[in-house]
């Protein structure tokens, strides 16, 4: 290339030791840079620094030359021969410690400094100059002498000697740059010399040939007599004979970077203006005419070509670069949207040599890389356009990128290209895996632009790695899409989530989501006015959510302070008197805490509202619009409180993972209020509905109003939560330990509600979303008024025999009628069992405030074992009730049954009908003495023995033959225990409780 500037170094050198795994490393290809192949010296101005005072050796032998303390320092000059850098030498030298024995071959690229008539120039200078045998007065080497000639071999310092090669092109005070190669073969005493690949010239040495030299000089020959005045760029020192092919490389390599005019075999022509000027880092391989052959090179730039098919004499093929600034940079192009490397190359094809396997070394371009979604491409070309080009696929191994078989034509143009983007232009996407160009599940590792236009619409799930709405732009996620994205979202405009579409982010830490715009997400709520929503904002703007912020349909909605929404306004005005937030001691209804509309809510936390009164709908669709929140949310929390939450996230929540996170803080049960759709009052007292619980264990619906439905077996439709808690959704906990409450990304799922996937309390109905092989029992208990409560019974091995958080959960209110287990003092909606086991006995209690008749039965189960029975005993008058096969009806006066009402899997001869005599024998337990009283009423008493309520024996007791007996159980645990009295052939069993 011609008068060309370029504004940074040379920098393509590879250095280290790579023991021949990769192609040559050497000057256009020839030799490697590890210190172990024959390049014993590379020398390249290119890639030193100003004002340097030696000269680095590439060749990875470390043979820096220096400057003579008593010489001159050569001048470092930038852009000094074709943009590339050179040493300027006059009356100056670098000098090197270098043994030089047996072949050789000296390689100089030099340019002389014509300064017009009259210059000394025409002095006898050398170049590279060896001396020879201490006192020696023959040197080896190349001088430029005074009749425009290069002399390369033994010679006399002042002239040719006995043994000379001489090379003559006419003047070489042409003020242009030229190549001289010199070489020894020992085995045929031959010295030879090219410059610019023309008059070669061998000479034959009559005699033994001198050996042991050991001081080389640039610049001037050893006795600083004769100094060489010009340029000299770049020097290699060879340890052997390049052979013809090698040596055809190696000059069109130095032809091409440094301008050079080569008289023959000049076989690298893009280097020419008219071709382009790829001038840099040119490499090739080939074989001779002489058959030598070279078939694998990389040189000083990182593309790597070998293994060609079909190699014959006279086939050569060179590869060259039109950019030699480092490191490498992407370019982006605009139309297409793909990136290409900020460099092109071009191959000169001399005859045909077939395929060829390519490769590219990755480690100075970072972009590259790291790119591991999408294969890196290779363009192919004839144009330099590259309007039709052929596409490889490359395979990446470690730091290189690898392509085989690959077809040059001469004249060939290539680069790399990738895309780490899909782009929405305004009007069409752009490298997508999806159905025209649009992202799908297989982009995790793209981000997605979207800019300003027609909106851009996704119809098909998708996941990417970030997302980038600009300005003006609309993303439309259309309904039950799910757009995964692994780190980031810029918004500034907006992204428009219809449905039951969902947001994921699956990176890990804070959320670094921003931007001007917003997400826009949709969520149905009761239009009931008198009834309920526990929500909380799935987005954020300022890091916080205000309650009115909230908007319908029509807009911003509006608050009021009446105590009735007013749904005829356009957009509709909600009640300010329902908002509230509640952190408090556990059962405190005290804890509720009014809101202000714009009162600052963090992620995470929960707050209420009540419905707008819409008429002709049982929903009200709320839209929030915000930045999305994302990452990790966390709220310091004390024991024993109620804590009223919600997923944060524009996605559902997965209950499971949620409950595991937070286990060491929270009871492991989840509590869902619900309303009934019946509901007409704002007073307190009248307000009807309950807490829906899921936890580890299983999910229960919460209190019903069952008028009008079918019970049994068949009344599994009821409403409970699932596994996924629902965008937006509020929710209770309640902590048992202080600690630090935990959201976070891991936490997200993607499930939709319409698909029975997840539950949001509007009174939709549903069923159980995720079915395991754990046997789960639901018990009814119907009231008067067509109230129902619901408790559940599970197993699971994780269980045991005391109360398990996460699997176990409490009540989290009791009503006026209710029941629940009792187990160890607590009062729970869900008992869980380790295995199903026929001896167990669960206690029941029992709270009666309305004197009636109540329904109990089993209304659901899965994966019960067969040939099971599951009893109701009522030990009042000893009957088993099967509820697997009717529900039963007991008519039960106001009171709090403790030890009434039991579950059993067998009917025993301790509560048989015939042999119950219960009603005769009278027991007490006093709690102040911790004493067992039984009155016998005269009867023959057998066998008295206590158990727990698993039926497992604690203690048997001595009888005595009095009548009234006492027993001091002070050293047995608070619970529920079973006496059993064996009189005669009869046994009586008889609950107590131990405070």
């Amino acid at each position: 290339m011609k008068n060309t500037t370029y504004k940074s170094i040379f920098s393509f050198i590879v250095f280290g030791f790579h023991f021949f795994l990769i192609g040559q490393e050497g000057p256009g290809g020839i030799g490697n840079t590890n210190g172990l192949s024959d390049l014993k010296v590379w020398y390249v101005a290119e890639n030193e620094v100003f004002g340097t005072n030696s000269w680095t050796d590439l060749s990875g032998n470390g043979t820096h030359a220096t400057v003579n303390p008593t010489q001159n320092t050569p001048i470092f000059n930038s852009n000094a021969i074709n943009g590339y850098s050179s040493f300027s030498f006059s009356n100056n030298q670098f000098q090197l410690n270098r043994t030089i024995s047996n072949d050789y071959t000296l390689v100089c690229l030099f340019k002389t400094q014509h300064q017009g008539v009259g210059y000394a120039w025409w002095n006898s200078s050398g170049l590279i100059d060896s001396e020879v045998g201490g006192n020696s007065k023959n040197d080896f080497g190349m001088n430029f002498t005074s009749s425009n000639r290069v002399v390369a071999g033994l010679f006399n310092r002042n002239g040719p000697g006995n043994v000379s090669v001489v090379s003559s092109i006419g003047s070489l005070n042409d003020n242009l740059p030229h190549i001289a190669i010199s070489t020894r073969t020992v085995s045929t005493g031959e010295y030879t010399v090219l410059t610019d690949e023309s008059n070669f010239v061998k000479a034959q040495n009559g005699g033994n040939l001198p050996r042991n030299t050991n001081r080389i000089t640039i610049g001037s020959n050893q006795k600083n007599i004769n100094y060489f005045i010009g340029y000299i760029p770049e020097v290699i020192i060879f340890s052997k004979a390049l052979s013809e092919v090698e040596r055809i490389i190696l000059s069109n390599y130095l032809s091409a970077k440094y301008d050079v005019t080569l008289h023959q075999n000049n076989f690298y022509t893009n280097d020419e203006l008219i071709n382009g000027n790829f001038d840099h880092n040119v490499a090739g391989i080939g074989q001779a005419l002489d058959g030598s052959s070279h078939n694998d090179s990389q040189g000083t730039g990182i593309v790597r070509i070998n293994n060609p098919s079909s190699l014959s004499n006279g086939d050569y093929l060179f590869w060259g670069e039109n950019n030699k600034v480092a490191p490498y940079d992407i370019i982006t192009n605009n139309v297409i949207h793909k990136t290409d490397l900020n460099t092109t190359w071009r191959v000169n094809k001399i005859n045909d040599l077939g395929t060829v396997d390519v490769s590219f070394d990755l480690t100075q371009i970072d972009s590259l890389n790291e790119q591991t979604c999408h294969p890196i491409q290779l363009i192919v070309d004839n144009n330099p356009n590259f309007t039709n080009p052929i596409i490889y696929d490359l395979s990446i191994l470690g730091n290189r990128a690898t392509i085989n078989a690959v077809n040059f034509s001469d004249g060939d143009y290539f680069k790399l290209r990738y895309f780490d983007k899909i782009v929405w232009d305004g009007n069409s996407f752009y490298n997508g895996s999806g159905i025209d160009n649009a992202p799908n599940e297989n982009d995790e590792c793209l981000t997605l632009i979207v800019k300003a236009g027609q909106a851009a619409d996704l119809i098909y799930n998708a996941h990417v790695k970030d997302v980038d709405v600009e300005s003006g732009a609309v993303l439309n996620v259309k309904n039950d899409i799910l757009l995964e994205v692994d780190h980031h979202m810029l918004i500034n405009g907006l992204i428009d989530v219809f449905g039951e579409s969902q947001i994921i982010q699956n990176h890990s830490g804070s959320s670094s989501n921003s931007g001007t715009g917003a997400l826009k997400i949709r969520q149905q709520g009761t239009a009931n006015l008198f009834n309920y929503n526990y929500w909380t904002a799935p987005v954020n703007r300022n890091g916080s959510w205000q309650i009115q912020y909230l908007e319908d349909a029509n807009g911003i909605i509006n608050f009021i302070n009446s105590y009735d929404a007013n749904p005829n306004t356009s957009p509709i005005s909600l009640s300010m008197r329902w908002l509230y937030k509640f952190y408090h001691t556990e059962g405190q209804y005290n804890g509720w805490q009014s809101l202000s509309k714009s009162h600052n809510l963090l992620p995470g936390i929960g707050y209420t509202m009540k419905g707008s009164g819409v008429t002709g709908t049982s929903d009200q669709e709320y839209i929030f619009k915000g930045i999305p929140n994302d990452g990790n949310y966390t709220h310091l929390v004390e024991s024993n409180n109620d804590f009223l939450v919600g997923n944060p996230y524009p996605s559902s929540l997965n209950a499971d993972r949620f409950i595991t996170n937070n286990l060491s803080v929270i009871s492991g049960t989840l509590y869902f209020w619900e309303h009934f759709n019946t509901n007409n009052s704002h007073l307190l007292s009248e307000y009807e509905g309950g807490y829906a619980t899921y936890n580890l264990m299983m999910a229960l619906p919460a209190m019903a109003d069952t008028s009008g439905l079918t019970s049994g077996l068949g009344f599994a439709s009821k409403l409970k939560p699932t596994s996924s808690i629902a965008i937006a959704q509020g929710f209770f906990i309640n902590t048992d330990n202080t600690g630090t409450l935990m959201f976070n990304n891991n936490q997200r799922i993607f499930a939709k509600e319409l698909t029975n996937d997840v539950v949001f309390y509007r009174n939709a109905n549903n069923s159980e979303a995720i079915v395991d092989d754990r046997t789960k029992i639901w018990f009814g208990f119907g009231q008067p008024f067509n109230y129902s409560k619901f408790i559940g019974l599970g197993f699971d091995e994780r269980a045991t025999l005391n109360y398990d958080k996460g699997f176990d959960g409490e009540s989290f209110e009791i009503k006026r009628n209710d029941f629940y287990w009792l187990l160890n003092n607590k009062k729970l909606a869900i008992q869980a069992l380790a295995r199903f086991n026929v001896e167990d006995v669960l206690s029941l209690g029992v709270k009666i405030a309305d004197t009636g008749i109540y329904n109990f039965s089993i209304v659901d189960h899965i994966n019960l074992p067969n040939n099971v029975s599951i009893y109701l005993r009522d030990n009042q008058n000893g009957q088993y009730y099967n509820l697997l096969h009717n529900d039963v009806q007991i008519y039960i006066e106001s009171g709090d049954y403790q030890d009434r009402f039991d579950i059993v899997f067998q009917e025993q001869e301790i509560l048989s009908d015939n042999d119950f005599i219960s009603n005769i024998i009278d027991v007490r337990f006093d709690n102040k003495t911790n004493t067992l009283l039984i009155d016998g009423k005269g009867l023959n008493i057998e066998n008295l023995s206590v158990y727990n309520t698993f039926g497992q024996l604690i203690k048997n007791l001595s009888v005595s033959k009095t009548s009234e007996m006492s027993y001091v159980l002070q050293n047995i645990a608070s619970g529920i225990y079973v006496l059993k009295i064996q009189v005669d052939k009869n046994i009586s069993a008889h609950k107590f409780i131990k405070n």
